[in-house]
């Protein structure tokens, strides 16, 4: 057993190469679907009843596939990223997919089940490693966990904001990756005994640009000292932003993806790690928390303004075991 996935009607349990699906209330085996080696055993369910479960189609790199473990059948196949995903996340009303591939410097969000790309965050211009996606309850922010030690917060809400994020303040780049005139095959998912059904992914188009994405309640009077840096990497921004629109639609890409609007910073890199974001509450009130605990045994609090952004305010940070030298086990039951 690699991974275990459970909503109130369905455990879904991950091999390497095969997802076996279960009635969670009589624990009755109702589809086994072969799959491509997935040695990470990469796969989401949806916390919500719809029962929405995403995971690598193998087909072709990048690819992911959308499954209806309550009807069991195939939503749709779509092509996430280039490279092979290694993160993902449904938000928790199963309505938006986050991902996030092997060279970790783009998240992509995609409206489900169809497929579409809705939003685009760049998480950096080096490559990393990406560890965990969360929404938080509204599905207005998503933040992202990598070895670099940098939790960053995106926006969906597009809320116009001067708020300061990792890099400095950024002009938000609004151009969006299309791969115009691309069909990946279609794969089949299902039971050796199920008859075959075959499934094709969605082409992706050209999108027009979006807004600036920061959320809902940021001051745009807010006033942030611009580095020389940050004012460089913010003209670079406004100039492929610019230049994308001439650009084919192959090379699109690599100017697409808002900044961050907010990032916490953790005490040491490389360790993996799960992380949550919980608020804002109302309007009146807008402080989320982030939650993070690490593989070397830490947890950690943090707080966020969202009327300010930038660095988030480390609260509480607790050692989950007793001693410094003590090793974390895991006890496997055959």
């Amino acid at each position: 057993m690699r991974v275990v996935r459970c909503d109130v009607c369905r455990l879904v349990a991950v091999l390497e190469r095969k997802i076996y699906i279960f009635d969670i209330s009589t624990m009755k085996i109702l589809e086994t679907l072969d799959t491509s080696p997935n040695p990470k055993a990469l796969c989401v369910l949806s916390p919500h009843d719809n029962g929405h479960l995403a995971f690598p189609s193998g087909a072709s790199p990048g690819e992911i596939v959308l499954y209806d473990a309550n009807n069991l059948s195939v939503l749709n196949a779509f092509h996430a990223h280039r490279t092979a995903p290694v993160a993902m996340a449904f938000n928790p009303q199963g309505t938006l997919l986050a991902t996030a591939s092997e060279s970790g410097t783009l998240i992509r969000v995609f409206a489900v089940p169809s497929g579409k790309k809705v939003a685009a965050f760049r998480r950096g211009s080096y490559g990393a490693q990406v560890y965990c996606l969360a929404f938080n309850e509204s599905s207005t922010i998503l933040c992202a966990s990598s070895d670099t030690g940098t939790i960053h917060f995106f926006s969906l809400t597009g809320a116009e904001s001067s708020a300061t994020g990792s890099f400095g303040h950024f002009t938000p780049i609004t151009s969006t990756l299309a791969v115009a005139g691309s069909t990946f095959g279609s794969t089949v998912f299902g039971s050796a005994a199920a008859s075959p059904s075959p499934i094709t992914s969605t082409t992706l188009g050209s999108s027009p640009g979006k807004p600036a994405m920061h959320p809902a309640g940021v001051s745009s009077t807010a006033r942030t000292t611009r580095t020389s840096s940050s004012s460089t990497v913010s003209n670079f921004d406004e100039v492929a932003g610019v230049m994308s629109a001439y650009l084919p639609s192959s090379f699109s890409g690599i100017a697409e993806g808002t900044r961050d609007f907010a990032y916490a910073r953790l005490r040491s890199t490389g360790v993996p790690n799960l992380c949550a974001i919980h608020g804002p509450r109302d309007a009146n009130n807008p402080i989320v928390q982030l939650y993070v605990a690490t593989t070397d045994g830490y947890f950690y609090e943090y707080s966020l303004n969202l009327a300010v952004g930038g660095k988030c305010k480390l609260e509480r940070e607790n050692v989950l075991r007793d001693s410094t030298s003590e090793e974390i086990e895991a006890i496997y039951i055959s």
